[in-house]
């Protein structure tokens, strides 16, 4: 079955209706019969933070945000441990060459050593992806 690493971009809008995107949707759907979907650790605390500020600009309420945060767990995402002192140096390798953030170095690091693709609605993370010759979804 082949894998996909989804990066929280492609995450938040399936909980921020203002955000909602057919893509997401269907990476998703794509996933239950398709494909193993997979995310480094980071991404829960990638989530969390895109709903706390959804909360403090208004875009959800506190009972809004406390049902994303379970309906997450219902996602069929395994997350990997994958974030610590032997990949980050890696990471920073991959993040530094391709010219992205830590965080979305640890998304392109893991497709690379997992030889999954890639779901993001990150522009620059996809075409870094394309760059290292990952397939988007």
């Amino acid at each position: 079955m082949a894998l996909i690493v989804v990066d929280n971009s492609a995450l938040l809008p399936l909980f921020l209706s203002d955000e909602a995107d057919d893509y997401t949707h269907k990476v998703i759907r794509h996933s239950a019969t398709e494909a193993t979907l997979i995310a480094p650790t980071l991404c829960l605390l990638e989530f969390g933070n895109g709903i706390l500020k959804a909360v403090r600009q208004n875009r959800l309420t506190e009972a809004e945000a406390a049902y994303a945060h379970r309906k997450l767990m219902e996602v069929p995402i395994t997350f990997r441990d994958f974030v610590g002192p032997a990949t980050v140096p890696l990471i920073h390798s991959v993040a530094q060459r391709r010219r992205l953030s830590f965080y979305d170095g640890a998304y392109l690091t893991l497709a690379l050593a997992e030889n999954a693709k890639l779901a993001s609605l990150d522009g620059p993370l996809n075409e870094a992806a394309k760059a290292e010759g990952i397939e988007l979804v």
